[in-house]
């Protein structure tokens, strides 16, 4: 054997034995790892509670920890991810809402014709995108009065046939009606259908009160036994089960502001109708006959109007980053019904669903045991597993809309995630409703790996503050981690 020969071997020798000592060390770490997120989950504590977790490193899929991770699980609004990233990759980040106005010929500023607004599904008509709810009507306002119209020689149709009358999710509980996470859903939405009822007190006891609506209009009949008092307040209001009726008891003190709530309205399509009436009496237009919804014949008669005014919305990245920093269902659920219009001609929870599930197919991710039953993760019967939610995120951040995505996620203590995670370089979705508690997205470890994982709780006794702690130690877990995995 040549001297050079021996020594080749010599080191071949010594980096096989180095090698395999550096696996051995790292390999060491990764039990550890698994052994502090085993003790956790196998907490006495949580006995009884279903757990799904799937970690895994970013980019190389390497497996970290798994716990159940392909059961599908009640993901509260953590499907908001599915929903989300379907709308982004299918409709593009610059996708925008079309609201049109249209009608026929006008003729010494009467329009000879019914004039039919038709949505485009737009949730973005509040507080939170404009000034005022009321906008984006009165700039399709002034695009008609601008064109010579004072007068509608017909009625106002108000056309919501993008999406179907499914105006709530399947699985959504009764008493959710009331709540303002699970308004109405209708392709034309105004102030996330609802409206505004202040009950104002007169200037002396014994007069009856005043009930004052914003938006104004005339949808929501109230029925007012409610009287001012010179000694306190003692209000009750409740809503009759079907339609927007109101009623409205007892007495309020004289001296009051007056007290203020939401009611979410009924058959959304007819409220909006009304307000836009309102305005356009306000702009100089006045409507000759009634607010009502088109039927399929006047929107087939559409084909020979011409579009009077349109409305575009804001750029639909700005509209998930404002979803997902505040987990808002309403937008969800239009932006499930839109994605399921587009790649089927209508926005229904089916079709929603089923681009969904085309989107995840298109992309190669698993997902066995997938329920959608409305976008927002709302209802009781949704099911995704960890592992599906994890691939979507592994996918996501490597997509051409990847760093757009990740941006629109909360970081620790911001956003949804406020007192959570403060410190923890962490970008992620948090989900809650009754006995549901989740988390999924990218955490950093100390040593500078991105890491994905999903955690999802269902079924626990305790509080839900309690629960999310223990979700938080597991994230805190991960990122501690100062060695390569």
């Amino acid at each position: 054997m040549f001297w050079g020969e021996y020594r080749l071997g010599r080191n071949l020798k010594f980096f096989a034995i180095l090698t395999f000592l550096f696996s051995c060390f790292f390999s060491a770490h990764a039990s550890s790892l698994k052994s502090q997120l085993t003790s956790i989950v196998e907490n006495p504590a949580l006995r009884g509670v279903k757990i799904g977790i799937d970690v895994q490193l970013l980019g190389t899929h390497k497996t970290l920890f798994l716990y159940h991770a392909d059961e599908p699980l009640a993901p509260a609004s953590n499907l908001k991810i599915l929903t989300t990233s379907a709308a982004l990759v299918r409709l593009g980040p610059n996708y925008r809402f079309v609201t049109r106005v249209l009608g026929g010929k006008i003729r010494n500023g009467i329009l000879q014709s019914n004039l039919i607004l038709r949505g485009g599904g737009d949730p973005t008509w509040n507080s939170h995108f404009f000034p005022s709810a009321l906008v984006p009507l009165k700039r399709m306002a002034k695009q008609l009065r601008s064109q010579g119209i004072r007068e509608v020689d017909g009625d106002l149709l108000v056309d919501d046939s993008l999406f179907s009358h499914q105006f709530t999710g399947i699985g959504w509980k009764y008493r959710y009606r009331w709540k303002s996470y699970a308004e109405e859903i209708s392709a034309l939405s105004l102030n996330n259908n609802r409206v505004q009822v202040t009950v104002l007190p007169e200037s002396y006891g014994g007069a009856p009160t005043r009930v004052v609506l914003w938006p104004p209009c005339h949808c929501l009949h109230v029925l007012n036994h409610a009287w001012t008092s010179d000694y306190g307040t003692t209000l009750s209001i409740n809503r009759h089960k079907i339609g927007n009726r109101l009623f409205v008891y007892g007495h309020i003190y004289r001296y009051s502001n007056g007290i203020t709530f939401p009611f979410n309205v009924q058959d959304p399509p007819l409220f909006v109708g009304a307000v836009f009436k309102n305005v356009l009496r306000k702009y100089g237009i006045r409507i000759v006959g009634r607010v009502k919804e088109a039927s399929p014949v006047e929107i087939q008669g559409e084909k020979r109007l011409r579009v009077l005014a349109r409305f575009y919305s804001l750029r639909l990245i700005v509209i998930i980053r404002h979803l997902l920093k505040w987990s808002v269902n309403f937008l969800a659920e239009h932006i499930f019904r839109v994605i399921g219009a587009a790649a089927y001609g209508k926005g229904t929870i089916q079709s929603g669903a089923a681009a969904v599930i085309k989107f995840l197919n298109d992309y190669g991710i698993p997902h066995n045991g997938l329920v959608m039953d409305d976008g927002s993760g709302l209802s009781s019967l949704d099911r995704v597993s960890p592992h599906t939610l994890v691939e979507v995120m592994q996918k996501m951040a490597f997509s051409p809309v990847g760093s757009l995505f990740r941006s629109a996620l909360n970081h620790g203590n911001e956003g949804t995630l406020e007192g959570r995670l403060k410190g923890v370089n962490v970008q992620a979705k948090d989900g809650a409703i009754r006995q549901v508690s989740s988390l999924t997205g990218y955490v950093v470890t100390s040593y500078g790996q991105t890491v994905v994982f999903s955690i999802i709780f269902n079924h626990f006794h305790m509080s839900e503050y309690n629960a999310d702690g223990y979700v938080d130690r597991i994230v805190r877990t991960i990122a501690k981690v100062d060695y390569p995995l």
